[in-house]
């Protein structure tokens, strides 16, 4: 998953909004732009990813929550997909998926 995201990532533009000059608007003395409204809402958005194989946080929480490893995480997170039904492809999509393999391969 992690992978797919940071694909996605590389192919999508990086988002330039209208107020990225907050800094010079807030100066170099006095407040601080990481409190604006702008600055705290980037952590919410898509821009950010947080891995679920990456052991975050406190260590008291890492041990209290058993301290598995990556490979433990990645084996978990399998096991929860492997219990996942797959859903079938409907037949547009499956002709359009076709037609971009298609495509790809003739290239």
């Amino acid at each position: 998953m992690h992978f797919i995201f940071v694909a996605f990532r590389l192919s999508h533009p990086i988002p330039f909004l209208s107020d990225t000059d907050l800094i010079k608007k807030v100066g170099p003395a006095g407040d601080t732009y990481l409190t604006r409204e702008h600055t705290l809402r980037w952590p919410r958005s898509d821009e950010h990813y947080l891995p679920r194989l990456a052991v975050r946080g406190p260590t008291s929480v890492w041990e209290a929550e058993g301290e598995k490893s990556t490979y433990q995480l990645a084996r978990e997170l399998t096991e929860e997909y492997a219990d996942i039904e797959p859903q079938s492809l409907s037949p547009e999509r499956a002709a359009r998926l076709g037609d971009i393999i298609a495509q790809v391969a003739g290239q």
